[in-house]
């Protein structure tokens, strides 16, 4: 007896797309998500992660938190990011997680405690 087992699995491409696709439902800064990193501006300063420099990538209520590897003043930097649409949030997390994997990112392992 065979068992075929067939998996799909977004590509950095298509999950790039379907990021920006949603970004309308990000709220508040501005945000760029290109093939390189994401990076958000605001009235006074501007932040970004490289994909492959991204540590972790959270979700409370409305607000992503996205941490690079990068220290300043002793602390990570981060990028907070406001969705409007709480029914893609999870997914948003998800794909932003994917992508930072496929570009090389050591994601820290939510299982660990």
């Amino acid at each position: 007896m065979f068992t075929t087992l067939i998996l799909k699995a977004q590509t950095a491409d298509e999950t790039l797309e379907w990021l920006r696709t949603k970004q309308p439902s990000l709220g508040g800064n501005s945000v760029t998500i290109d093939q390189k990193f994401i990076k958000v501006t605001n009235d006074k300063d501007v932040t970004s992660i490289e994909w492959s420099k991204i540590k972790d990538v959270t979700r409370k209520n409305f607000e992503i938190k996205i941490v690079g590897d990068e220290l300043v003043n002793g602390k990570n930097v981060f990028i907070n990011i406001r969705i409007d649409d709480f029914r893609i949030s999870d997914k948003f997390v998800k794909a932003l997680r994917h992508l930072a994997e496929l570009k090389g990112a050591k994601l820290i392992k939510d299982d660990l405690f």
